[in-house]
This record gives structure tokens, sequence and C-alpha cells, in this order.
């Protein structure tokens, strides 16, 4: 009799959970005949686990760090499975769960709701987190020419109670709540050794995919009704106001792979990715410059067109798999859809959206049926590897392998990085060096020089728009070059249309800011040759060559007056001084504050920044003149050498003239003894 009304009462208990709880996923019920050292659904009891490492540690922000991590090529890697579990990489994970069930709800629920129950799957999972990954991964990492990692999250790594109320996971916010503490400690590690850290929500409220990688297997694909979608704006704002000032936080993917599968539902996702984005912007002027990536849910166009139309900093994820839609094509047949139609789809969608562009998973995997037998299974698998990644070097701004670790990882080759680098490839960096060669393009790179005409433009205070283009691209792109592994600059538009809105003040025309675009690519394209050359792709003299061709020579006049200047109808993107971006019909990408026209006309200005007028001379420099101004030879020291220029000023004042050697732009400050170059 004793255990009849013992059954009842669990089973009162489990029709009164069904009830009330949401989502109709009720928590587990303790099971009142398990061992006395088990919990729930017969999980080990265990005691509070204490972390190896502190959780309490923020880096210090560096801005120009910050911005070299979040614009240089990625080159990257996922680490799967660490806050968002997922049985077929993490079996001993799921030892005790319900039977079919999968996903972190499916642990939690495992262990059950008694305190017993909670303080298990809290440690169960803290050891988890601790371990997966560990400093000594990213030390490692950094050592194979990993610069970036993309780190999966869901909601309920959220911090505060308030995130999971009214959710599956409310009745087991214990359990989570030092979970974002060993997201921040990640982010840490990253930091430390110079990786880039981009955060995906790989699981959003009400679930966008009904899949185990959102929570939980069993959910109804609900992110799309009720208050779910603004709920998961609300807790992505919460995360970019945190996180933003990571130095090596290079932005934070708003959604994983949501169900799209209908029109309408592909409307609604769209629909909520531009007020999710615009609302994210709102939050402060120190966000507005913050990465944001969207997920194209293999909807590629749909996905091309948001980003092509924001003016910020917005880049598409598009994720590339060839195991489960290519299974009646050989492995030969999928290289060369790779090498082919798939780079030309890619190049379509990067050119559209100028860059902003990466994939954000791929894999070495094929199903079984496209090998053949002809070959070895890992030399064919090798070929494939390394045909993706020559593709996606080429056609995006960063790659990110799916995944990192498995628990097996012998078993899955094709999806373990840990096992794939070694036996699938091996250059797996922005260039396609072997690992040993890095040091030597490094001492190589560092040879390269500004000439002193350049040099004079980064300090001119009028200097010619090409040239200061050319130095700041230089100079970025060396920085790049000299850090080990060896970097690029990844979303190229993107990051000189942001140099541009810093050097408004001296780009006064869309003229000059076109001008500035073309010597900005141009000053990197120099040093992406002197790379390219040591891997004898290109001659240095080649390099040296294609840099004499593409300066333009200075002009000696700087006149301000109105004059008209026709641009080419050459693949370029300039920004104006609010570096907005507009996609005109041809393949030219311009932004003009006044014409979509392809003549650009500089008008004049009457604003105290505007050039100073330069009068015609039959010599082969010019003298900055005016009635009311005296003139005077004013000398100074550039780099060890000697400039000379004709100015004019007031007396005290400031002078500005034209060198008489370089054509450049130079000011003086006070009487002219020349001790400041501008």
């Amino acid at each position: 009799m004793k255990d009849f009304f013992k059954i009842l009462a669990v089973v009162s208990l489990a029709i009164a959970s069904v009830v009330a709880s949401p989502l109709n996923v009720s928590p587990v019920q303790e099971n009142i005949f398990a061992r006395a050292d088990t919990v729930g659904n017969k999980c080990d009891k265990l005691d509070d686990y204490s972390p190896k490492d502190s959780l309490d540690v923020f880096p210090v922000y560096d801005a120009e760090r910050s911005e070299m991590m979040r614009y240089r090529f990625h080159i990257g890697v996922n680490l799967g499975s660490w806050f968002v579990a997922e049985k077929w990489m993490v079996p001993s994970l799921f030892d005790c769960v319900l039977d079919g069930e999968k996903g972190d709800l499916a642990i939690a629920r495992g262990y059950g709701t008694s305190h017993d129950g909670i303080k298990s799957a809290r440690a169960r999972l803290e050891k988890h987190w601790d371990t997966w990954i560990t400093k000594d991964d990213f030390a490692h990492l950094k050592q194979v020419g990993v610069n970036a990692v993309r780190i999966p999250i869901g909601y309920w790594n959220l911090p505060d109670a308030k995130y999971l109320k009214d959710t599956p996971f409310e009745n087991y916010t214990e359990v989570y709540k030092n979970s974002w503490k060993y997201v921040r400690r990640a982010i840490k590690y990253a930091n430390d050794n110079d990786i880039g850290v981009l955060l995906d929500l790989h699981g959003a409220y009400g679930s966008q995919n009904g899949q185990e990688k959102s929570g939980f297997n069993k959910f109804d694909v609900n992110f799309y009704k009720g208050d779910n979608r603004n709920r998961t704006t609300k807790a992505l704002s919460w995360i970019v106001r945190d996180l933003q000032d990571m130095p090596n936080m290079i932005g934070l993917e708003l959604l994983n792979e949501a169900k799209n599968s209908s029109p309408e539902d592909r409307k609604l996702l769209m629909s909520w990715y531009k007020n999710a984005l615009d609302t994210i912007r709102q939050i402060g002027d120190t966000t507005v410059d913050f990465p944001l990536y969207i997920s194209d849910s293999f909807s590629p166009q749909q996905a091309a067109d948001i980003v092509d139309s924001r003016k910020d900093f917005v880049a598409q994820d598009t994720h590339r798999y060839f195991a489960f839609t290519n299974k009646h094509q050989s492995v030969s047949e999928i290289i060369d859809n790779v090498k082919t139609s798939t780079k030309k789809t890619m190049k379509d969608i990067s050119d559209k959206v100028q860059d902003r562009y990466i994939v954000g998973e791929w894999s070495c995997a094929l199903d079984p049926a496209s090998l053949s037998s002809d070959k070895s299974k890992d030399e064919q698998l090798s070929d494939f590897c390394n045909a993706e990644i020559s593709t996606y070097r080429n056609v995006t701004a960063g790659m990110f392998f799916w995944s990192y670790r498995f628990q097996h990882c012998d078993s899955n080759i094709g999806w373990c990085f840990r096992a794939a680098r070694g036996d699938f490839f091996n250059k797996y960096n922005a260039w396609g060096f072997y690992n040993n060669e890095t040091s030597k393009v490094v001492d190589r790179v560092n040879q390269e020089n500004l000439d002193l005409k350049h040099q004079l433009a980064l300090k001119a205070l009028f200097p010619n728009p090409r040239d200061l283009g050319y130095a700041e691209g230089f100079t970025w792109a060396k920085k790049l070059a000299k850090k080990l592994p060896v970097s690029r600059l990844g979303f190229k538009e993107e990051y000189v249309a942001r140099r541009t809105q810093k050097n408004k003040d001296k780009l006064h025309s869309d003229s000059d800011r076109e001008d500035f675009h073309d010597g900005y690519l141009e000053g990197v394209a120099y040093i992406e040759c002197i790379v390219l050359s040591y891997k004898n792709e290109k001659s240095e003299s080649i390099c040296k060559k294609q840099s004499s061709n593409s300066t333009r020579s200075i002009s000696t006049s700087n006149s301000n007056s109105s004059s008209s200047k026709t641009s080419s109808s050459s693949s370029s993107k300039t920004s104006s001084s609010s570096s907005s971006k507009t996609s005109s019909s041809s393949s030219s990408k311009t932004s003009s504050s006044s014409s979509s026209s392809s003549s650009k006309t500089s008008s004049s200005s009457s604003s105290s920044s505007s050039k100073p007028t330069s009068t015609s001379t039959s010599s082969s420099s010019s003298s900055l003149t005016s009635p009311s101004q005296s003139s005077t030879v004013v000398t100074s020291s550039v780099s060890g050498k000697t400039v000379t220029a004709t100015a004019s000023g007031t007396t005290g004042g400031q002078m500005c003239g034209n060198d008489d050697t370089y054509g450049f732009g130079i000011c003086i400050s006070g009487s002219g003894n020349g001790n400041n170059i501008n």
C-alpha cells in the first residue's frame, strides 16, 4: 500500500509539472527507487566543482590591437560542444540522459531538480567547461597558425536568472549560474595567445531550428512565435555591452542556422536580422564599430541583400558542408565543384557584400560513397580539404573549421581539427605557407620601408590623397605581415572605409576619397606581393614595377577651385565622410554624398580646413602664395633627410607649401624654422 501511495504522488507531481512547464518540457522528477549515491536518471551524485584557473579575469582593452584582430583575415576553428553540448561530439556527457534526448537541457533533466541533482549537474558541466578546452589548447592553436576561434553559446549560458525565466531551463538556473564566467575566461585564454573570438548564439529563445545544438532536440521551432525574437535581441544587446571592450572580441554572430525553409520563415528571419542589428547599434557610440555577423542559414542571396544594404560593419557567415548533399558525386567531381562553381558563387557574393563574407563552418568530411578505390581515403580527403582551403582563402575574409575537438577524434577525422590538420592539411594560414617558412617571410617583410615621399604623406597637413592612402595601406599591411602567424588584411573594403572616415579632415571631395581608397589598396597590394614573392608566385621586381606603375605622379597643383574628375569603372569603393557604402549598378563600389554619376566634381570649400590655393608656375615645384602674405623658404628634417619648401603665411602663424623635391604639401608652425612638419 505504501508503494501505491508513493507511485500516486510521483504521477501527480509529473502531471502538475507538465501543466506548469513552459513549452511543455517538464522537469524530471527524482527516481525514488534510485541508489543513495545517484540522482535523477541514475546520474552520479557529485560534489561542487572547483575550476583549475581563476574565473575572475578580464584583459585590458587595446584599440589598435583590437582593430588588427577584427579586420585581419581570420584563420579559424570552431570550439564546438564546449558551451553548447552535442552528443555526437561528446557522448560521455550524456551518460544518464533520458532515452532519445540530446542537448544541454537533456543533461540537466537527466540529473533532476532535487538539491543534489542540481548540484551534481552543475559540477558535471563545470568540469566539462573547465577541461574540454584549456589554455594549453589555445597555445597549441596559436602555434599551428590559428588566429581566430568561433565559440557557440546558448542563452542559458548568460549569468542572470532573468534570462532563463519562463524558459525550459528555468528549473535549472542554478546549474548554469557560473557558465558565463567560463565563457569570459575562454575569451581571456584566446587573448593571451593573440587569438580573436567570434561569439556565436547557437541557441536562441524558442529554438530557431529544433535541434540539439539549439539546446534540446525535442523543441518545436518557436523562435518566430511570441516574444522569443525580442528576448533574443535583448540577450544579444547585453552580450555586446558586456564584451565590447574585450580587445580580442572580433564579433558577435546573432544566430546560428535558423530554420527558414518556408517563405514566411525566411521573411521573418531577415526582418528580425534588420531590427536586431539596428537595436544593437543604438546601444551607444562604443558599439557602432563592433562587428556583427549574420548566418545566411543556407539562404545566401537573402542574407547578402541585408549585408549589402548596411553601412556599418556587418558580415555574412555561410556554412559549407559536402558530406550531406553530394553523396552521388565522386571526390574528383566535388573538388572540381569547389574550385569552379562553388568558388564563382562565393566570389559573386563576396563582391556584392564588399568582402564582408566568411565561412563560419566547414569540414573535410565526405560521405563514404564519394570515395573511390583508386586512392587511399586519406589522400582523397587531403585533396578535398586543400581545395576547400584554397577556395575559401581566395574569396572570403575568413574561415572556421568545424570543430577543434571530439571525444573520439580518430573516428571523426574529417570533422576533428586536431586530427585533420596533421593528416589532411599542414598549411592552414592566411598565405598557404608551411609553418617553418613564416619566420623567413617576416624577415623579408621587415626589409621593406616607405620611401620619403610616402613618409611625408603621413605627416603632411595637406597630403596627396593617393599617397596618403598608399602610405597607410603599406604600413598596416606590413604590421599584419610582421606578426606571427603571418597575417593579412581580410575585410579590405570595410577597413578602407574606416580609414577614409578617420582621415575626413584631409579628404575634402569624392575624388580625394577615391584616390585615398585606390592608394590604400595599392599599398596593401605591394606588401602582399612581397609576401607572395617568397613563394615564387611573383618576383620582387614585379612588385616594384607594379608599385611604380600604380602610384600616380604627385601633382604640384593643390587647387580647391571647382574641377571635374571622372572616375574609372574599375572595381573600387570609396567612403564619404559619413562612411557610407553605396552599391552602384556597375562593379564599382563608390560612396557619394551628392551624386551617383561616374563624374566626381570637387567643389570649392570656404571652411578653414580647405586646401590652400596653388598658383601655376613654370618650374617643377610650386609655392603657395597670397597677395596678403609673405613668402619664405623653410626646411625640415624628415627621416634624416632635408626637405625644402617655399611656404607662405602670416609671421608667427602657420605656413604651408609644396615640398620642392617631392611636391607634397607641408605646413610649418611658427616663424618658418621648419621644426614641425604636420
